[in-house]
C-alpha cells in the first residue's frame, strides 16, 4: 500500500516539455485529506476465454460465477503469454497464436476493501489495458474503455463493499477487425520495435527476431495482436476534488533565452457540490541545476464534473531540450 498525504488535494504531476522544465502542481485549500492507492496487481487473478459474446451468457461477470475452470495469472501481464505462448512460438504466426485474438478473455479477482473514510470517494483505476475492456464490480457494469496506451478509471464509491469482499471482472478483446464496420486503422496500436520472423536481425534469445520500424497497425498488419491488462490496477481513495490533468505547452522562445508557456489545469470533482480550490504551480529543473520558479496560484470554482483553467507563464533563461545529437536533454 502506498500513501500520499494531501492537504485537500495534493498531487504531483510531472510533465516534460521542450524547454526542459518539470511542472509540478499542488492545490491546498480547506480541510486535510488523504489519498490512498491500494494495488490490485498480483498473481491471484484468474483468466479464462470464451467465444465472442459467450462470456456474458455464461455469467462470467457475476459474483456467483464459478471461475475454478479459469487458471491463475499475474496482472499486469500479456494475454498471449498467460495463454501459454512463452517461447519462440510467441513470435511465429501459428494458428494457435492467432486464435487468441479470436476469443474474448475474462479476468476475475476477489479483494477486500478497507473501511469507508468519511468525505472521500473510491475509484478503480486501470493504468493500461489492451485493447477493448469492459469492467464489472460485484456484478454491476462499471463501463467500457477502448485503447492501449491511455489509463481509465471508474467511480465505485456506491458499489464498493467497504470492509468486505469484492469481485472485479474484466472482459478483454482485441479482434482482428473492430465491430460495427470500423476500420482496422483505428487501432493505431503500433510500435517502434517490431519482433517478427523474417526480419534481418536474428537473436539467440527472446524476442529472437527484431526489426526497427514504425507501423500504425499492430504487428505490422499481422494477425496476432498483443493484448492484456498490461499495466497496474489500483483501488484509489481520495478527496472528491482532485487534479485530473496538467498540460504544459511552449508558446514561444525568445532570442534572450526566455520562454512563454501555457499551462492548462483540469480539476475533477466527483462530488455533488461546487468547491472553491486554489491550484499552486511550481516549475523546477528535473535533471540540471537551477532555481525553482514559484508561479501565481490559479483560483477556480470546481463544479461537479471537470473544470479547466489556463495560465500563461514567462520563464527566464529556459533550458532547451535537444535530441541526443544536437545537445543536452534538459528536463
Amino acid at each position: 500500500m502506498r500513501r500520499r498525504a494531501l492537504v485537500v488535494l495534493f498531487l504531483v504531476v510531472s510533465v516534460c516539455f521542450n524547454i526542459g522544465l518539470t511542472a509540478r502542481a499542488a492545490a491546498a485549500k480547506g480541510a486535510a485529506a488523504t489519498t490512498t492507492d491500494v494495488a490490485l496487481d498480483g498473481s491471484d487473478w484468474r483468466m479464462g476465454s470464451y467465444e465472442f459474446d459467450a462470456g456474458l451468457k455464461a455469467g462470467a461477470e457475476s459474483e456467483s460465477f464459478n471461475d475454478s475452470g479459469f487458471h491463475a495469472v499475474t496482472v499486469p501481464g500479456d494475454t498471449q503469454m498467460q495463454a501459454g505462448f512463452t517461447g519462440v512460438e510467441r513470435w511465429f504466426e501459428t494458428k494457435d497464436l492467432i486464435a487468441v485474438n479470436g476469443k474474448e478473455w475474462w479476468y476475475r479477482k476477489h479483494f477486500k476493501a478497507g473501511p469507508k473514510v468519511a468525505g472521500t470517494t473510491s475509484q478503480i483505476v486501470f493504468d493500461g489495458a489492451d485493447y477493448f475492456a469492459t469492467v464489472w464490480l460485484n456484478g454491476q457494469l462499471l463501463g467500457m474503455h477502448e485503447g492501449t496506451y491511455t489509463g481509465f478509471a471508474f467511480d465505485v464509491s456506491k458499489l464498493l463493499r467497504y470492509g468486505g469482499d469484492n469481485v472485479i471482472a474484466v472482459e478483454l478483446t482485441h479482434p482482428w477487425v473492430p465491430k460495427g464496420g470500423r476500420s482496422l486503422l483505428e487501432y493505431l496500436n503500433g510500435d517502434f520495435t517490431m519482433a517478427y520472423p523474417g526480419s534481418d536481425v536474428v537473436l539467440k534469445k527472446p524476442p529472437y527476431f527484431i526489426d526497427l520500424s514504425w507501423d500504425a497497425l499492430p504487428a505490422q498488419g499481422n494477425a496476432a495482436y498483443v493484448m492484456g491488462i498490461w499495466r497496474s490496477v489500483h483501488l484509489r481513495t481520495s478527496s472528491p476534488v482532485t487534479i485530473g490533468d496538467l498540460h504544459v505547452q511552449t508558446e514561444s522562445i525568445a532570442a534572450d533565452g526566455s520562454a512563454t508557456l501555457k499551462i492548462a489545469v483540469t480539476v475533477k470533482n466527483v462530488g455533488q457540490e461546487t468547491a472553491q480550490r486554489s491550484v499552486t504551480l511550481r516549475l523546477k529543473p528535473d535533471n540540471f541545476e537551477g532555481a525553482a520558479q514559484e508561479l501565481p496560484p490559479v483560483e477556480l470554482t470546481a463544479a461537479p464534473g471537470e473544470t479547466k483553467a489556463e495560465v500563461e507563464v514567462h520563464v527566464p533563461q529556459a533550458k532547451l531540450w535537444w535530441s541526443w545529437d544536437k545537445g543536452p536533454q534538459n528536463l
